[in-house]
């Protein structure tokens, strides 16, 4: 073999050896190829920011509120007020009313209002005040015998009942009203005798009437 024959084997041998080395991966290149493994801390903390509950919010501050003050009660002007006989009509401001007329009657020392075709309705100051129908001294069922009362009817004003005497032959409107202390009572007969023509007026009105004389 001659010498050139043996550097051309030389340099085809070292050609092959240099090729084997740089398809065949080396450690370094496999490390530096395979994915990043996380840190294991880095790891933890993620999982605990995952699992750790969102802070539940705070309710917005709310203003006490103050209840409010109790309403008073309206004050009566008259209250004080005491009606006296020295006076006409009790010093009362009495108007006609749907026909009604009103006149000062001082022999009885009481109001009297008197409507053409109908009985008359009278008023009268009490001395004292009355818990019972029964204590009234004056007026058109003064000294009867009372022998039945309808329950008390209650009015803006007062309250009034319908009474029958012992006998049963009359029944009359009975209503008692306070003005400022003093207590007035306003009656009159709301039954008939045989023949007697005239008409029954209604409690509702006969109540107006009463309810119509006023302080001026």
């Amino acid at each position: 073999m001659t010498a050139r024959l043996r550097l051309s084997l030389l340099f085809a041998a070292s050609l092959a050896l240099a090729c084997d080395s740089a398809s065949t991966p080396t450690k370094a290149d496999a490390t530096a190829k395979a994915p990043a493994k996380p840190e294991p801390e880095a790891k933890s903390k993620a999982v605990e920011r995952e699992a750790k509950p969102e802070p539940e919010p705070k309710p917005a501050p709310t203003t006490a509120v103050s209840p409010e003050p109790p309403v008073a009660a309206p004050v009566d002007p008259n209250a004080d007020v005491v009606l006296t006989e020295d006076k006409d009509f009790y010093g009362l401001k009495v108007e006609e009313i749907d026909g009604w007329k009103a006149s000062w009657e001082p022999d009885v020392t009481g109001i009297e209002w008197r409507k053409p075709g109908h009985v008359g309705v009278s008023m009268i100051l009490l001395e004292k005040p009355v818990e019972k129908v029964e204590e009234i001294e004056r007026g058109y069922m003064a000294g009867t015998t009372i022998s039945k009362q309808e329950p008390p009817v209650t009015t803006s004003q007062g309250w009034y009942t319908i009474v029958t005497s012992s006998e049963g032959k009359s029944s009359g409107f009975i209503y008692l009203r306070r003005v400022g202390k003093s207590m007035l009572v306003c009656d009159t007969l709301v039954s008939r005798s045989d023949g007697d023509k005239r008409p029954v007026d209604p409690v509702e009105k006969l109540v107006e009437i009463c309810d119509s004389a006023k302080l001026g």
